[in-house]
């Protein structure tokens, strides 16, 4: 029994180790706070009245007014798209911002990153 519990600890620690190492990797360079500089700068570009769809909203953002510090818009760009895939897009663009506020905000936060990279394309015959 204590060697199960034993088990189970080292394979937790395992996990949460390789989930921090996950998070520290080159390529994780958004903090928490340029997250939240990030939603907060992709707000102000969004319309005060905002009724539209999600993709024709954000497909009108500017990326260069939404970029900060060293980060480039694409590098904000791509921070933006891992935060919203976790959310449902069938709200407006400044609904999915509120939220995503709120879910970055949050210190256990670690934005899901695909282990596969892109899928190729398909070829059109």
């Amino acid at each position: 029994m204590i060697l199960r519990w034993v088990f189970h600890l080292a394979v937790w620690n395992i996990f949460l180790f390789n989930k921090i190492l996950h998070c520290l990797s080159p390529d994780t360079h958004f903090k928490m706070e340029d997250r939240l500089t990030l939603v907060s700068n992709l707000f102000k570009q969004f319309p005060t009245r905002d009724t539209g769809f999600y993709k024709s909203t954000i497909s009108k953002v500017k990326w260069e007014m939404v970029a900060f510090h060293q980060f480039t818009p694409e590098e904000c760009q791509q921070e933006w798209e891992l935060i919203q895939a976790d959310i449902q897009k069938y709200k407006t663009a400044t609904q999915i911002a509120k939220e995503a506020l709120v879910m970055v905000n949050s210190p256990t936060y670690i934005p899901k990153r695909s282990a596969h990279g892109t899928p190729p394309t398909k070829t059109v015959q």
